[in-house]
């Protein structure tokens, strides 16, 4: 059985409009949380904990997330998962894969990422 969050959420909100506000609530957290987190954390969790700890906190962060979608499978789970995967990506591991190419010479990493934010990253969403 699939689960999505729209589907979740359209069962919950009848309107459009608050289907439209439950969205954007859900944005809202996403986006100030991000914020923080990069100004605040994103340096320091990197600098104690290393690059390979932000390229693996989301993986981790969805196994817990399927174990936490195994046992309720219910709205608020699932939006507060996508909340914290979302702020993950944002705040940690976006800024960590690009970290990476700090060390590379300029021609290679435009080419480089060109091929693996548009061929390797879509196709595996």
């Amino acid at each position: 059985m699939y689960i999505q969050l729209g589907d979740l959420i359209t069962k919950a909100f009848s309107s459009r409009e608050a289907r439209t506000q439950a969205y954007a609530s859900i944005d809202l957290v996403v986006n100030s949380c991000a914020v923080l987190i990069q100004l605040f954390g994103t340096g320091r969790i990197i600098s104690r904990f290393g690059v390979n700890t932000g390229l693996l906190l989301n993986p981790l962060i969805m196994v817990v997330a399927f174990i936490a979608i195994v046992f309720s499978p219910v709205l608020l789970v699932l939006g507060g998962i996508q909340i914290i995967r979302r702020v993950a990506e944002y705040a940690v591991a976006k800024p960590t894969r690009e970290m990476l190419f700090t060390v590379v010479d300029q021609a290679s990493k435009y080419k480089a990422k060109n091929v693996i934010d548009t061929v390797i990253y879509r196709l595996a969403t």
